[in-house]
């Protein structure tokens, strides 16, 4: 009986175990996001002159994007063309607990 249990145990981990995506898929989405916060920058720029308006207003653009995205479709937009996903063991989606 024991063996049997064990044998269970080690079919769920190994049915639990998500894919985890490499350092360069990773950075490269991280770059394509971060060209889409400095794209957002110069708009912003070349509309207000308050630097520091700018500064608080892209930095706030960046933190929704990145909540927004992750909670609702579980990746962002460079996460996507990389085919990256946020996923857990809990099957629900990412909680912002």
């Amino acid at each position: 009986m024991d063996d049997f249990n064990l044998q269970n145990k080690k079919e769920n981990i190994q049915q639990n175990l998500l894919n985890y995506a490499d350092f360069f898929s990773r950075f490269a989405a991280f770059i394509f996001d971060s060209l889409i916060f400095l794209i957002s920058y110069f708009i912003l720029r070349s509309i207000i002159k308050n630097e520091k308006a700018v500064d608080y207003i892209s930095t706030g653009i960046f933190v929704s994007y990145n909540i927004i995205l992750i909670k609702k479709y579980q990746q962002t937009l460079g996460k996507r063309i990389f085919n990256l996903k946020i996923e857990s063991n809990d099957p629900n989606n990412p909680d912002l607990k």
